[in-house]
């Protein structure tokens, strides 16, 4: 494989289905540094396949840290899997292993989008069939958006937002059905 061939890293987050945090939790633990030009970001053909091979052994529930050191995968479920030799393995410092692991568990632990606009759309209808008055950062929250911009009334998710009066510093806002 020759090295100077590079591979967008938009090409193996498509290719393995991974998100850009998750991807870089696997590059920092095999010590990938991907080459910048311009805005994009890419890994050699020696790092793609070092990456190919990390998914492979992910994906029969290997881990990154036996996979850095050479840890056998049969040794924990008897299943085949990618044996590393301790000579070709990187040595990864106990404080890397730390960060790697803390990387990881953040990762695990992010919601998935589609039960957070789910819950988000919930609290919405009831806000609507109770008749709350919420202030503009609850209204941005439930949104998903960092701040309102809007005029004095818009739609969004079926639902129509009313800005009422101001209450201090914020807007409040009231949240009906969308008539059809």
């Amino acid at each position: 494989m020759d090295d100077a061939t590079l591979i967008p890293i938009s090409t193996v987050m498509e290719q393995h289905s991974l998100k850009r945090p998750a991807l870089y939790a696997r590059m920092n633990g095999l010590g990938i540094t991907p080459t910048k030009i311009g805005r994009n970001a890419f890994v050699t053909e020696a790092e793609f396949y070092r990456l190919e091979q990390l998914h492979d052994y992910l994906g029969r529930g290997g881990t990154i840290a036996n996979f850095i050191s050479g840890t056998d995968i049969t040794e924990r479920n008897e299943s085949p899997g990618l044996v590393v030799s301790p000579s070709s393995a990187m040595t990864v410092s106990p404080q890397a292993s730390l960060e790697m692991m803390a990387e990881i568990l953040d990762l695990m632990q992010q919601p998935d989008p589609a039960q957070s606009l789910r819950s988000r759309l919930e609290t919405l209808e009831q806000a609507a069939v109770n008749g709350w008055l919420l202030p503009s950062r609850d209204v941005a929250m439930l949104l998903g958006l960092g701040k309102l911009n809007y005029g004095p009334e818009f739609s969004r998710y079926g639902f129509v937002f009313t800005r009422l009066e101001k209450q201090g510093t914020e807007y409040i806002w009231r949240i009906s059905k969308l008539r059809q």
